[in-house]
């Protein structure tokens, strides 16, 4: 069972989200990351979803641990009714194979007022003939029967975010949040799907694991064994038979082999042992190659805080799985079902955040992971590892996004981990270049930007206004040399840290985040003859949040063609529903449509009715117009103008 749809109308700073969750190929879900501000509503969305999930395990269980009684595990509160509407509607989509099944929160401040706003909504005669809605102006319910096998065969587990304390939303006449371990009885659940401080479960749960594979799954024979004086004596053979005990040490045992990769860089396998007879509990024992085995930790309570929750997050998944009555292990593919975890990456260096976290997900497959982090790291790790199949979602909108949207999370590893040392060595071999001419460095980000501000200067210094200008361009292109928004913010910090006998300007975009900064004044003084400024807004653009260079052409120049017909595109001339090109209907923008409802420049993946991709890289872009190309000589300068004029004042000062 998986979940399908997200709808959320007017709850809490949620205006109008819809999401429909992505699958791959083979029916397996794919990871779902959710970011956001905070106050955004992350937290209130996996309240919402665990809510639903708690509300189908009533429709099978009498009695389950989560709630007490008929209570509900959230309470509802019409506060969290957004202030500009009258109602909130929450509905969750959920499916295993045909079945459907559904999970409505409707509420409402007058029910009146949402007979007339709600009268096409297909649920909307099961919810106003409700008798507690008639009432209160509540309605929670699960629409759709039979949820059993459901329940048997998928986990359901929930990581709160709230280790130490409860939240506003949870209803207090409940049991405290946590495992409890009774007795199981007929029509009774007592395995929460709320997990909370599990360590210690978890290291139960492996006690048992290996009191039972030595109990049941080794054989043991009295044999007799050669001895060196020609002679014999008898003696015990233990053959591992395997077994679904033996089977769990091995996937643990896979599990804590990757958590101590980013520890130890010549790792060979790490298992889970027994400590002596005086502390016997579980211990943690590790070969490295060309290296006898050493135990590094001879109980739980010597890990690491980050090895500590990892362990528990995943090997509590496995422990969910093997409690299901109705299911055999063999892989950790085998594992099905629904984790949500709140914070994934709390309390985790960012080694472990970027690489372990997407390794140990990617581990099970057929999991629906729903997770919430405040980590670029681990969005870096899950784009490595998954590439296109996992889903990135911002909130409190609900818009699909991509890493390349958080332009600073490469440097920002790079700059953590691997420290300053080798952005610092390739600065101060640029400090060396620099001495060497005398000439006004002009320093932009990205391999295109400097081309097309050199093509505007060799024409704009035929001007009188800019023919005293002596500019020199740093030039490259990404194979020597990166330089990215945050890369040139570093770059030129480490510079102004340098007397200079000329003045150097680092350029910006806008539409970045130390672009927008620079966007504040007209230029910026650093130190040491080192200036920053942002391309300024030409008026046509003023509807613009904030530009790339490329935006200071007119239109009709930005859409010229080549000779093969390729150029760039605006994503406002696509649909931001069906990706399709509003003029040419035989043009669609193959990719991500939320990307669509920003104003950007295109530069791949428009295709034809041929499936020819018809967008010129922007690239190739710059290149036509520094080499003056046919049909890219003689494009309308007039907004680079400025920039030439804010340089003119630095040189000035």
């Amino acid at each position: 069972m998986y979940l399908h749809k997200i709808v959320m109308k007017g709850y809490g700073v949620t205006k109008d989200l819809e999401l429909t969750t992505q699958f791959n190929d083979n029916g397996s879900p794919r990871p779902l990351v959710i970011v956001g501000k905070n106050g955004s509503g992350k937290t209130l969305l996996l309240s919402q979803l665990v809510d639903s999930l708690i509300e189908m395990k009533r429709q099978k269980y009498t009695s389950i641990s989560e709630v007490e009684a008929d209570n509900f595990f959230k309470s509802g509160m019409k506060t969290y009714i957004n202030t500009e509407v009258n109602d909130s509607l929450v509905e969750l989509t959920y499916r295993e194979n045909s079945k459907v099944f559904k999970y409505i929160d409707f509420m409402s401040k007058s029910p009146t007022k949402s007979a007339t706003l709600h009268a096409d909504y297909e649920h909307f005669s099961t919810i106003s003939s409700d008798a507690k809605y008639i009432e209160t102006g509540y309605f929670k319910s699960i629409i759709g029967s039979n949820i059993e096998k459901e329940i048997e065969n998928n986990i359901i587990s929930y990581f709160p975010v709230h280790r130490y304390h409860v939240p506003a939303w949870y209803n207090k006449k409940n049991k405290p949040l946590g495992f409890k371990f009774v007795e199981a009885s007929i029509g009774h659940d007592y395995d929460s799907l709320i997990k909370e401080n599990v360590l210690n479960e978890v290291e139960a749960w492996l006690l048992d694991v290996l009191l039972d594979m030595y109990l049941y799954e080794i054989d043991r024979q009295e044999v007799l064994i050669h001895t060196n004086n020609n002679g014999y004596r008898k003696g015990i053979e233990e053959v591992q038979l395997g077994g679904t005990n033996t089977t769990l040490r091995e996937l643990i045992n896979k599990i804590l082999t990757v958590i101590y990769k980013v520890k130890y860089k010549n790792i060979e396998n790490v298992r889970i042992g027994v400590a002596q007879k005086s502390n016997r509990r579980i211990a943690i024992i590790l070969k490295e190659y060309d290296r006898s085995e050493v135990e590094i930790a001879p109980t739980f309570s010597h890990l690491s805080s980050g090895e500590a929750m990892l362990l528990s997050l995943f090997a509590s998944i496995l422990k969910s799985y093997d409690s299901l009555s109705k299911t055999h292990i063999k892989t950790l593919k085998d594992v099905r079902g629904i984790v949500i975890i709140d914070e994934i990456d709390l309390n985790l260096h960012i080694e472990f955040a970027r690489e372990i976290i997407p390794e140990l997900i990617n581990m099970f497959p057929n999991v629906q992971f729903i997770i919430t982090t405040h980590s670029p790291f681990m969005l870096l790790g899950m784009e490595e590892r998954f590439e296109e199949k996992w889903q990135l979602i911002n909130l409190p909108n609900g818009e699909e996004i991509s890493v390349e949207d958080f332009s600073e999370v490469k440097v920002a590893y790079d700059v953590f981990v691997k420290g300053y040392e080798g952005l610092k060595a390739e600065h101060r071999e640029l400090v060396e270049k620099l001495k060497q001419d005398t000439k006004t460095l002009i320093i932009t980000e990205g391999k295109t930007d400097w081309k097309h501000l050199k093509n505007a200067y060799n024409q704009l210094k035929m001007e009188t206004e800019f023919n005293q200008l002596e500019l020199e361009f740093l030039e490259y292109d990404e194979e020597n040399l990166k330089m990215s928004d945050s890369q040139l913010n570093t770059l030129l910090r480490e510079l102004a840290k340098v007397e200079h006998s000329r003045k150097i300007i680092g350029i910006f975009d806008s539409d970045e985040a130390n672009g927008k900064k620079y966007a504040s004044k007209r230029k910026h003084i650093l130190s040491n003859n080192v200036y920053a400024f942002s391309i300024p807004k030409p008026l046509f653009r003023a509807d613009y949040e904030g530009i790339s260079i490329e935006l200071l052409y007119q239109d009709s120049d930005l859409k010229s063609e080549d000779v093969n017909g390729r150029r760039l595109f605006l994503t406002s001339e696509f649909s931001t529903t069906s990706g399709r090109h509003l003029e040419d209907k035989m043009l669609t923008y193959s990719d991500n449509v939320s990307k669509l409802k920003h104003p950007k420049i295109i530069d791949n993946n428009v295709y034809n009715a041929d499936d020819i991709n018809v967008a010129l890289s922007k690239n190739q872009f710059a290149e036509y117009i520094l080499n003056q190309e046919e049909d890219f000589n003689n494009f309308d300068l007039n907004s680079f103008e400025e920039i030439f004029r804010i340089i003119k004042e630095i040189e000035l000062l």
